[in-house]
């Protein structure tokens, strides 16, 4: 089977002080997961393409592809299962606008949403959201290698963390909602795919002042080491999405992700993203020493 998956356009409204621009991180890191299991897998990052633009729209600006070219490149791609990203909830009308887009000409396709949105996301949104076949609440990476794994089968539906929507004998939809299971240790993860990202255009977009959370500096990648925050903080939701266990990469293994991304991409800037990335001290000074 081969899987595509979409970071989608970001709506901006007016008064916006700037246009971001990241690496898919999560993304990334599926597409690793399922070239691992001998998956055929690409990405078609609406924000790092030749024919991104930023463009005017009602109530604001669009960041990313014109519907023409988003057709263009789902058809030449050819997949059997899509996998929607929607990082923040004010995306979310991005999000479901790129999965009516595919619906609308290729209604057999089986999509599939999934980041933070809809982690914290009911069950019920199935029912009214006919665009949607199924999401992933929580992380994805055993999700996602599961139901390349039983593809067309029944174990499809036994995924967990997959909300899925089916038809029930009376043709009335039936939703399923598995629980979520914590990956763990991290370390068994393979580096995420940067293969699969024009890292030449993406740095090139820095230069001309597409800037991510890192600030104004170029060849800046964003990176995550460790998972899960403990703690209860009034403005943070991130335990939601990835758990109050704190789960970590060892430090060999972060040392060798940045001597990756040092060799192969020659990046000067690193932006940790960890939900609470000092929680253990000691793991941060032997990240250091090495």
């Amino acid at each position: 089977m081969k899987v595509l998956l979409i970071n989608p356009n970001r709506f901006y409204p007016r008064g916006a002080k700037e246009v971001r621009l990241d690496l898919p991180l999560g993304l990334l890191s599926l597409a690793a997961v399922l070239e691992e299991a001998g998956v055929e897998v690409a990405i078609l990052d609406c924000l790092i393409s030749p024919e991104s633009a930023v463009t005017e729209v009602e109530g604001g600006w669009r960041h990313g592809l014109a519907d023409d070219l988003f057709i263009r490149r789902l058809a030449a791609e050819a997949p059997e299962l899509v996998g929607l990203t929607c990082p923040f909830t004010a995306q979310l009308p991005s999000c479901l606008a790129a999965a009516r887009l595919i619906k609308s000409v290729r209604p057999d396709l089986f999509v599939l949403a999934g980041g933070p949105h809809f982690s914290v996301e009911k069950a019920e949104f199935l029912l009214t959201h006919l665009e949607i076949d199924g999401f992933v609440r929580a992380e994805g990476e055993e999700p996602l290698r599961n139901l390349a794994r039983h593809w067309q089968t029944p174990a499809f539906a036994e995924t967990p963390g997959l909300v899925l929507r089916t038809l029930g004998s009376d043709g009335k939809a039936v939703i399923r909602d598995n629980p979520s299971q914590w990956l763990d240790p991290l370390d068994s993860l393979p580096l995420p795919a940067y293969h699969h990202i024009d890292m030449d255009l993406f740095f090139r977009f820095q230069e001309q002042g597409f800037h991510s959370r890192g600030g104004r500096r170029e060849r800046t990648v964003s990176l995550i080491t460790s998972r899960g925050c403990p703690f209860d903080c009034s403005f943070c939701s991130i335990h939601l999405h990835m758990g109050k266990r704190v789960r970590a990469h060892s430090a060999e293994y972060v040392v060798n992700h940045i001597a990756h991304l040092v060799r192969n991409y020659r990046v000067r800037h690193l932006q940790f993203e960890d939900d609470n990335l000092t929680y253990k001290p000691s793991r941060i000074l032997r990240i250091t020493e090495l």
